[in-house]
């Protein structure tokens, strides 16, 4: 594990020095390894729906902005529009003030409804 996070901080270190944000994107449950992506320096770490948000927040201790937390399938692909906006407002609601983004936790399958990706558009907008 310090083998990865030593070459991930000489890598989010290198593209801070040129003015490059960083994003550190893992699938799945990585609450175990939370500590260490805190350390590695990215700006902004992505959390999937594995991941209980208001955990991650107080791991990572504002070391990094979060992002995600909403289920690709189940709170977008398989759900409706309504459904989908609720999740994401139902998600930052439940973090309160911490810095934070929302938004699925992986990529959305590529039939993902149009009406579902507008719904969280309008969640983001209602949050603010």
């Amino acid at each position: 594990m310090k083998v990865v996070l030593h070459i991930s901080q000489k890598i989010f270190t290198e593209m801070k020095k040129l003015g490059i944000g960083s994003r550190l994107h893992m699938c799945g449950n990585t609450s175990k390894i939370l500590p260490y992506s805190a350390d590695s320096g990215a700006l902004i770490i992505d959390i999937d729906h594995a991941v209980d948000f208001n955990e991650a927040l107080k791991t990572v201790n504002g070391r990094a902005v979060l992002n995600g937390n909403i289920d690709p399938v189940a709170d977008v692909f398989a759900a409706d529009a309504e459904h989908t906006k609720n999740a994401i407002i139902s998600v930052a609601k439940s973090v309160g003030d911490a810095r934070a983004m929302f938004m699925p936790g992986c990529e959305l399958p590529t039939k993902t409804s149009l009406e579902n990706v507008r719904a969280i558009h309008e969640a983001l907008k209602e949050i603010g």
